[in-house]
């Protein structure tokens, strides 16, 4: 009889403590963790339920991902840079023929037994093997001059690890597990294009800045689109990037005096990534007109057609101002059949700098 009285009393205290208001605000708490529009943080209130040491796994990753909500993707047409000059003129040039791009293209014979060169060296193909990193170098390497060349590369085919940028002969082109295989020694540097960090010595380059490009907040992500243009300037020693025809500025320097090669590395299994070397300029000064050009625009301010045509100088010459391709100084030399001696003699010496047909000279790189 004492037994069943204890036990009774024991039910009435259980019954007294679910129907207490502190408990009921607790299920109100959880329930209310449920039917958030977080599907993960509902997973895991549900488990907190029956586990109450849950709870506080659930709030951290219901936390974790606010955090990461507040990221704020940015695109880089958003943003307003100036092109070098250097890199100005040699994006006005021609871009070089097909059989030229693949002279620079991917070397077959310099690469990760992962992946296979095809389209004559314009596109590298990984195949899809697990737990491996992997990359292949460019045929030429460059010593001196301004070198650019496009890579592109699906962003739904870059997984982890996409990286691009630059290396010498002796940085290794494959390694075990996923990793930033590019800028993982001192013999390369690398831009991780879904971090949007630099790696350069084993490690992310931290001491200049926490991402590239700099002007990225600590809460944004940069977009960076299916065609990425890499700008190496062997005279200055620094390595660039442009994305959406926007200048993301300065990502590596140190390089001057060294030979490097393109390079990406990938894990993404068949992912391809393709090549496009667009041009060269020669390490010498650029010629006076184009030095005056370039300081008539920055003294413009805002360069329009109204504004190039209140300048006190001939039509012609405002459509240099405007533009390279509309007309030069020394096809307006030609056109008025000048007689000043060495015309002639200028206009060829610095064909390879101003005039957008020409190519770049083969002693600006070297293999």
């Amino acid at each position: 009889m004492g037994n069943m009285s204890l036990r009774n009393l024991f039910k009435l205290f259980r019954r007294s403590n679910s129907n207490a208001p502190a408990t009921s605000g607790s299920s109100e708490s959880i329930s209310s963790g449920s039917s958030s529009d977080n599907i993960d943080s509902g997973r895991h209130s549900k488990r907190a339920e029956s586990n109450g040491i849950a709870v506080k796994t659930g709030v951290r990753h219901l936390h974790g991902r606010r955090r990461r909500a507040k990221s704020q993707n940015v695109s880089a047409s958003s943003v307003n840079t100036e092109f070098p000059h250097r890199l100005d003129v040699l994006l006005d040039k021609t871009p070089v023929g097909i059989e030229e791009q693949k002279e620079h293209g991917w070397n077959k014979n310099d690469k990760s037994a992962n992946v296979f060169v095809k389209n004559d060296g314009l596109t590298v193909h990984r195949y899809p093997v697990a737990q491996s990193s992997d990359a292949c170098r460019g045929k030429i390497g460059y010593t001196r001059g301004l070198h650019c060349w496009e890579i592109t590369w699906d962003t739904r085919q870059r997984g982890t690890h996409a990286i691009v940028g630059v290396c010498t002969r002796e940085a290794p082109l494959t390694c075990f597990g996923y990793r930033s295989l590019i800028g993982m020694s001192n013999e390369s540097w690398g831009w991780d294009l879904g971090r949007n960090k630099l790696y350069h010595g084993g490690k992310a380059q931290r001491g200049q800045r926490k991402s590239y490009p700099s002007f990225l907040g600590s809460d944004q992500v940069l977009d960076v689109p299916k065609t990425v243009m890499v700008v190496l300037d062997m005279e200055a020693g620094t390595l660039a990037f442009v994305a959406d025809n926007r200048y993301l500025g300065v990502a590596f320097s140190g390089l001057k005096g060294k030979t490097v090669y393109p390079v990406v590395s990938c894990v993404w299994g068949n992912c391809e990534i393709g090549m496009k070397y667009i041009n060269g300029l020669d390490p010498k000064p650029l010629p006076l007109a184009e030095l005056c050009r370039r300081t008539i625009r920055q003294s413009m301010g805002k360069v329009t057609e109204e504004g190039t045509q209140q300048l006190p100088i001939p039509p012609l010459l405002q459509g240099y101002i405007m533009s390279r391709k509309r007309a030069t100084p020394y096809y307006v030399l030609n056109r008025s059949q000048s007689s000043f001696a060495g015309s002639t003699t200028t206009k060829s010496n610095n064909a390879n700098v101003v005039v957008t047909e020409s190519s770049t000279s083969s002693d600006s790189s070297t293999s």
